[in-house]
């Protein structure tokens, strides 16, 4: 939710001449997302390299139970594209990333580091896991002790005998098995816990939820961002709005920590 208060704040410095997109993987991606801000964009047609990109990204290889998959989300091409948009926008940015940088190689990065491998139906973290429930199967991740401790609020409008103990996947298993997926959502969102629905996502959406120019922020200054995410993605984002000039301010709950402090 940060990225759009930080290119709202900076679209006076966009220049009027339209915004010119190289042939890239990421081209079709960063179209969209400029164009959803009402930036002009010129951008060549491409072929559609999917399929090249994720498994360039290393992702690739941490999918299947024995054979990695081959997926046809444009998940890889989609990390070029959001890196392109933001180029786009920031003269910092490009002077940050060489021309060489893959930045959808950061989707395996950190599998990388931890030295973590493929995992069937859990994520080779072994911090998520496919989850049936009473009407569907769930993706749910369970990074921090905490995330464990808040299960009972989580499975509150269910039955169960037993609170799953910390790490007791079977367990857990057995309990979702009795809810259902939209009180999970629900209550998921309401707890911070991170559940989606895998069985019947949601169509994409629109990524840029309200624009507010600002008035009291002259174009000189640099724009303000107020962090509160967590884990990965978010900190993530945190930092390259930090690297395109933005004053980034993160904020986190002491008795939660963001989980991303334990790596690198």
């Amino acid at each position: 939710m940060t990225a759009p208060l930080y290119t709202a704040a900076m679209l006076s410095t966009v220049p009027n001449a339209p915004v010119q997109l190289p042939n890239d993987p990421g081209t079709s991606h960063a179209y969209r997302l400029l164009d959803e801000l009402g930036i002009a964009v010129r951008a060549p047609k491409t072929s559609d390299d999917t399929l090249g990109c994720w498994a360039r990204s290393g992702a690739m290889w941490l999918t299947g139970d024995r054979q990695p998959l081959e997926i046809l989300s444009p998940l890889a091409s989609s990390a070029r594209g959001a890196l392109l948009a933001l180029q786009s926008l920031s003269p910092l940015l490009q002077k940050t990333f060489p021309a060489t940088f893959s930045p959808e190689c950061l989707l395996g990065e950190r599998a990388a580091i931890a030295g973590y491998r493929r995992n069937g139906n859990r994520n080779c973290g072994n911090s998520s896991e496919l989850l049936s429930t009473r009407n569907g199967v769930v993706a749910l991740n369970l990074p921090r002790p905490e995330d464990w401790e808040q299960l009972p609020a989580l499975l509150s409008r269910g039955t169960a005998a037993n609170w799953p103990q910390e790490n007791n996947w079977a367990q857990l298993g057995q309990c979702l098995a009795q809810q259902n997926t939209e009180d999970l959502l629900e209550l998921g969102q309401l707890l911070g816990i991170a559940v989606a629905n895998a069985a019947n996502p949601e169509p994409p959406a629109s990524w840029l939820k309200h624009l507010h120019p600002s008035v009291a922020c002259p174009p000189s200054q640099p724009p303000l961002v107020v962090d509160l995410s967590a884990l990965w993605a978010g900190p993530l984002c945190g930092s390259l709005l930090s690297m395109t000039g933005a004053r980034v301010i993160k904020v986190e709950s002491r008795n939660r920590p963001d989980g991303a402090r334990l790596g690198p």
